[in-house]
């Protein structure tokens, strides 16, 4: 796997994609607040048990299942407990235009760095 880009990177490169003369440009303190704003609704809605969808990006689905962990003997009850495991989580599933755009983008790479093209 490659690197991750850290939040600070995306913030400022949200930041310098702006035309930096305009003087009503955001700050970067009110895109890192929209940032977090943003990624906490969608933990929210994940935590809500609801799926997210980001036309063009992809979709973040929740995952909650019972796992079932067996038996376990209670002393002080003194009976034996059925236990269970709740895993949470979840899964992201990229968008068909988010794969091509990766796609496309490493294929660019790989000819940049190779000199190699597809086309004869």
């Amino acid at each position: 796997m490659g690197n991750a880009v850290p939040k600070q990177e995306l913030i400022r490169s949200v930041y310098y994609s702006q035309d930096l003369g305009n003087p009503e440009r955001i700050q970067k303190f009110l895109i890192e607040d929209i940032f977090d704003i943003f990624i906490e609704n969608i933990a929210t809605a994940l935590v809500d048990g609801e799926r997210v969808y980001l036309r063009g990006f992809g979709t973040f689905n929740p995952i909650r299942e019972n796992l079932s962990r067996g038996n376990v003997y209670c002393p002080v009850t003194e009976k034996i407990v059925e236990t269970y495991i709740l895993k949470h989580g979840s899964v992201f599933r990229p968008s068909k235009a988010l794969i091509r755009k990766v796609n496309i983008g490493i294929k660019d790479v790989f000819e940049r760095y190779f000199n190699y093209s597809d086309n004869p």
